[in-house]
């Protein structure tokens, strides 16, 4: 089975991915790159949630479902996902 990882910026899209993984047969991981707070949609807010610290701590949270063994995805936002 293939299995692929966003890390996205949360925002209510979630079940988009998951339907999308669904119709073309394959598994889909969801990790958030989010800062708590504010305005989702906000220039600053967007660029706080893109530094490069928070899309790496959100690529570790991808890797630990890299294993055969891992657990099947929790879907839950970027804001619940620390």
């Amino acid at each position: 089975m293939t299995r692929l990882g966003f890390i996205y910026p949360g925002g209510g899209a979630e079940p988009d991915y998951y339907r999308f993984a669904e119709a073309h047969g394959f598994q889909a991981f969801l990790v958030g790159s989010r800062i708590p707070g504010g305005d989702d949609h906000d220039v600053a807010a967007l660029l706080q949630t893109a530094r490069t610290e928070h899309i790496v701590e959100a690529a570790r949270r991808l890797l630990s479902l890299s294993s055969s063994d891992a657990p099947a995805p929790r879907r839950r936002c970027g804001r619940c996902a620390r």
